[in-house]
């Protein structure tokens, strides 16, 4: 979700919301085709980046004077318009907006990009513009902060939830590719031993054919799970299973 709150009463309020949920943000001037023209400003944000990594590096030092002036200044100006949005990657999948009458353009080019857009709206403006509108004083600090508060807590609930359905999703990787070892070395289904996201999965106890002789193990250890994700880590080796030699 991207906060927008341009107005002196809600520059702060915004700017804390957003760093309460890791939102990206637009608090200082609303740049024209923000949304609409998203591929521009992600080529000037790069371009941004680039110069930050010319400075840090001491190539910038290198440039004759005047240059390196001129693009300083860019990068001042680069800074204005782009905080908030430099960690942003694609479009937004919602606005919310302080005062829609301050910032029209915004509501605008959410409406026309289709990005549902969350308001403060005050009695002087027009509740039809925007998808979810929120009755209220939105020249008011007190009442801005009381709202956007509101807005940071349903944000956090949602990062919350999010984060479950990720694991719970990563517990049902492990055990589908503790199923799958099963049956590539042919134990029986019951022989799948449940475990949690991150786990190792012990070949130990999973039951093996008798004409099973020897397992060979991945170098550096057993297949492991990698990361909360679930997801299985690159193998090495693949699993060999080495039957008896007849008698």
């Amino acid at each position: 979700m991207l906060l927008v709150g341009t107005k002196r009463q809600a520059q702060e309020i915004v700017r804390e919301a957003a760093a309460a949920t890791g939102m990206p943000y637009c608090v200082n001037r609303w740049l024209g085709g923000t949304l609409t023209n998203f591929a521009t400003i992600k080529r000037s944000v790069a371009k941004y980046k680039t110069y930050q990594q010319m400075e840090t590096s001491g190539e910038m030092a290198k440039l004759p004077k005047k240059e390196e002036s001129a693009v300083k200044r860019e990068m001042a100006r680069m800074q204005r318009n782009f905080d908030g949005i430099l960690e942003m990657p694609e479009l937004p999948g919602a606005l919310f907006v302080v005062d829609i009458n301050y910032e029209d353009i915004a509501v605008a080019e959410a409406k026309r990009c289709g990005i549902p857009c969350v308001a403060l709206v005050d009695t002087n403006s027009d509740p039809t513009k925007v998808t979810h509108p929120i009755p209220g004083n939105d020249d008011a600090g007190k009442s801005i902060r009381i709202i956007v508060e509101t807005i940071v807590e349903a944000i956090q609930k949602g990062l919350a939830e999010r984060e479950s359905r990720r694991a719970a999703h990563g517990t049902a990787d492990v055990k589908a590719a503790s199923a799958a070892m099963a049956a590539a070395v042919g134990a029986p289904a019951e022989a799948v031993v449940d475990a949690p996201a991150g786990a190792e999965v012990d070949l130990e106890k999973i039951d093996l054919p008798a004409n099973i002789k020897d397992i060979a193990v991945l170098e550096e250890g057993a297949v492991a799970i990698a990361e909360p994700t679930g997801k299985i880590a690159a193998k090495k080796k693949p699993v060999r299973a080495v039957k008896q030699a007849d008698e």
